[in-house]
């Protein structure tokens, strides 16, 4: 049974109606997450300054020690709490596994020039050539930024890690 022209006009007409009506709803729904994202900025910015006026606000030798921080490690450490004291010192005893980094080719770089999108990997290759170059996943290269010179770590847990050569050759020797 064929339709007639009336009876297609109208369930186009129908269905018009239902997308504008979906249209209409996902816009309200931008517009309250628009406004919800406004307030939260707003919120965020006067967290912000409350944070920046309670640091500016703490005696002098905590706020010097928590923005003033000196390139000497064992002045670094030498911060104190809130109640004045110097932070207790720790001395490290734990093996690890590790290798100092000669180079790092991030997939960011080789998806610029084969223009694609990045998966936010890297390659790194260790300064001693017995081993192989090896890739980090994104989340590794996001949380632990390392960079050529310092050290890939991996603890006995298995966690991976990234030490500036530093504060990695100052607190390891070889085993």
């Amino acid at each position: 049974m064929d339709k007639t022209d009336f009876e297609l006009a109208r369930e186009v007409i129908a269905q018009r109606d239902k997308l504008q009506s979906q249209v209409e709803r996902l816009q309200a729904d931008n517009l309250r997450l628009r406004e919800k994202a406004s307030a939260h900025l707003a919120e965020e910015q006067q967290y912000g300054q409350q944070w920046e006026k309670t640091q500016r606000e703490l005696p002098p030798t905590l706020y010097e020690a928590r923005h003033n921080r000196r390139n000497n490690m064992s002045e670094d450490c030498q911060e104190v709490c809130e109640c004045g004291a110097e932070m207790p010192k720790y001395k490290c005893h734990k093996e690890v596994w590790a290798l100092k980094i000669k180079s790092i080719v991030r997939d960011s770089d080789k998806a610029r020039e084969e223009q694609r999108e990045t998966d936010g990997t890297a390659i790194i290759t260790p300064e001693e050539t017995a081993y192989a170059p090896f890739k980090v996943d994104a989340n590794y290269m996001h949380k632990h930024k390392p960079e050529v010179g310092g050290y890939y770590v991996v603890y006995a847990d298995g966690y991976k890690s990234f030490s500036p050569a530093k504060a990695f050759e100052d607190g390891y020797s070889p085993a």
